[in-house]
């Protein structure tokens, strides 16, 4: 019956003693919020309906331009004996695979953030360059103007009007925090990560709609603008004795003058047969643009085992037949452009065109 109790006794002091060491070892917090009357306002970002009145498809220019402020609430502190060495907050976009970061003031003397040592809130403002958020603001507009015309409200009051659209998770955040221990000999400095969700306020701007004649207001129908308008690829002619050679193929993006994007930042690669595979490689499209984008395919002779050929003669090489395509990164998938089909004679006169 002692026995019992000892190891009772002692599971209590040990779990104690582990309770301490997490909370010795505090972990960092970040989450939205504003000092003192701790609201939540949110950077805004204005979408326009310029191709169409019915349809919102364009982000406002000079809202690309510049910065998304948060305000954000941060705390949490190092181990023991640790202090803080590195301080970053980031957003990102998992559907661009496109990321923005900040770095934040920190005393190197400290070893916590906020008061208390770590346990009160310390605020601050997250100042991003413009990025994108995982669902398109034009498309956040389009689905609550259908909504509200769904629920009764008259689709011309509701455009002329204007609306606003509160997203409260629009970005994930990350806070990054990095502790050393500045003492003699080798330590592992320990990095630790707080993730939460921050908002944004879509504001849909007003619209010089006007409904039809007959008076009945269609049902919003229309999408918005994909990023990217065309892709294509092309290949330069070639004139050089024998294989192998290098093959030049010229791929095209173009982005549509309405794009919602200033810039569109993805990736492409180029696809060719027997599973060619180019690596992805980044590219920048600005609005209405066009860019030209170039790969260079070696190519060697076909085998040319068990082909005939006449005394005194060199053997007779099969033609390389072969297709090229180039394949673009989008938000929600990718494009792809048609084939272009080739044909390479590696033979004296090497010439490279075009099927028919």
């Amino acid at each position: 019956m002692k026995t019992q109790k000892h190891r009772t006794r002692f599971w209590s002091i040990a779990t104690v003693f582990i309770a301490a060491l997490v909370v010795s070892a505090q972990q960092f917090d970040m989450q939205p919020g504003a000092e003192i009357t701790q609201v939540n306002p949110a950077p805004i970002i204005r979408v326009r309906a310029v191709r169409d009145a019915d349809v919102y498809d364009t982000i406002d220019a000079s809202d690309t331009a510049k910065d998304l402020v948060f305000h954000v609430k941060i705390r949490g502190s190092c181990p023991e004996t640790y202090r803080l060495a590195g301080l970053t907050a980031s957003i990102n976009n998992s559907k661009l695979k496109q990321r923005q970061e900040a770095k934040l003031g920190f005393n190197p003397d400290h070893r916590s953030i906020g008061p208390d040592h770590g346990a009160g809130w310390d605020f601050t403002l997250l100042n991003f360059p413009f990025l994108q958020p995982e669902t398109s603001p034009a498309t956040s507009c389009n689905q609550e103007l259908e909504r509200r015309v769904s629920m009764g409200e008259s689709k011309t009051d509701v455009l002329r009007k204007g609306f606003e659209v509160n997203v409260t998770g629009a970005y994930k955040a990350y806070l990054d925090v990095t502790c050393h221990k500045h003492r003699v000999g080798f330590y592992e400095d320990p990095n630790y990560v707080a993730e939460t969700r921050l908002p944004l306020t879509i504001r849909c701007m007003p619209s010089d709609y006007k409904p039809p004649r007959h008076g009945i207001e269609p049902r919003l129908t229309a999408g918005p603008i994909p990023p990217i308008e065309s892709v294509s690829v092309l290949m330069e002619p070639i004139r050089q004795q024998g294989c192998p050679v290098d093959v030049t193929f010229r791929g095209r993006i173009t982005a549509p003058q309405q794009s919602e994007y200033s810039v569109l930042k993805t990736k492409y690669r180029f696809l060719g047969e027997n599973n060619f595979r180019s690596d992805w490689i980044p590219v920048s499209v600005g609005r209405g643009e066009t860019r030209t984008v170039i790969w260079r395919r070696f190519i060697e002779a076909p085998e040319t085992t068990g082909s005939f050929k006449t005394p005194g003669s060199r053997a007779k090489i099969p033609l390389y037949r072969g297709w090229m395509a180039i394949e673009v990164m989008l938000p929600n998938g990718t494009k792809r452009s048609e084939r272009t089909d080739f044909t390479v004679d590696c033979n004296a006169q090497n010439r490279i065109r075009a099927r028919p």
